[in-house]
C-alpha cells in the first residue's frame, strides 16, 4: 500500500525506469540492516548446532520475552547433514514437482495481474499514476482495512464506471475530455 503512494508519485514526474531504480535503492539499503540486524533463527540453530548456538538461542530468546533453555535437544549427525537436495529424494521428488508447478503457476498469475493491468489501465487513458494508485487504493480499502484481494482488484478496477467509460464508449467522455479519473473517484 505504501509502495503503491510511492509509485504514484514517481510516475507523477518520471517514467517507469524511476520505480526499479526506487526498488533496487531501498532492497541495498535494507541488505547490510538485514544482515547485522535479523538474527539466524531458533530453529536453524537447534537443529545445526554450530558452536555458541546455547548462547545465541537465550540471547533470541530473551529479546522475545520467552524464558532461556538449559541445553540443547540431542540431534544426530544424519539429521545435521540434511540439506535442501532431500526434497529430491525417491519419496519426496512427486511431491516436489507438484509443489514446484502449483507455485510457478500461481507466480506467473500474480505477475501478469500486477505488470499487466496498470498497463491496461494506462492504455484505456488514465495517467499512469493513476493505475499505481488503483493499486494502492483497492488494496487498502475504503475504509483503510488491508485486504488481501489480488484478483478482486482487477475485477473491481475493471467493473469500475471509469473502466466501463473507457472501454465501451471509446475512452469515456471524462477522458476524451482531457479530465484523467483517478481510482480514488472510482469507489
Amino acid at each position: 500500500m505504501i509502495g503503491g503512494a510511492i509509485v504514484a508519485r514517481l510516475l507523477q514526474g518520471h517514467d517507469w525506469r524511476a520505480v526499479f531504480y526506487f526498488g533496487s535503492a531501498i532492497t541495498a539499503a535494507f541488505i547490510p540492516l538485514v544482515l547485522f540486524l535479523v538474527p539466524e533463527s531458533v530453529h536453524w540453530l537447534t537443529r545445526k548446532q554450530p558452536a555458541g548456538a546455547l548462547e545465541t538461542i537465550n540471547r533470541i530468546l530473551k529479546r522475545l520475552g520467552h524464558a532461556s533453555v538449559s541445553a540443547l535437544p540431542a540431534i544426530s549427525a544424519e539429521v545435521r547433514r540434511r540439506s535442501v537436495a532431500d526434497i529430491f529424494a525417491p519419496g519426496l521428488v512427486a511431491l516436489t514437482v507438484l509443489v514446484t508447478a502449483a507455485y510457478f503457476f500461481h507466480v506467473i498469475t500474480f505477475y501478469f495481474i500486477i505488470k499487466w493491468v496498470p498497463k491496461i489501465v494506462v492504455d484505456m487513458g488514465f495517467a499512469p499514476s493513476s493505475a499505481a494508485e488503483c493499486w494502492s487504493g483497492r488494496m487498502l480499502g475504503r475504509d483503510g482495512r488491508r485486504r488481501a484481494r489480488i484478483a478482486g482488484t482487477a475485477i473491481q478496477c475493471q467493473e469500475s464506471h471509469a473502466c466501463r467509460d473507457a472501454a465501451f464508449h471509446g475512452g469515456g467522455s471524462d477522458v476524451s475530455a482531457g479530465r484523467r479519473r483517478t481510482c480514488s473517484s472510482w469507489r
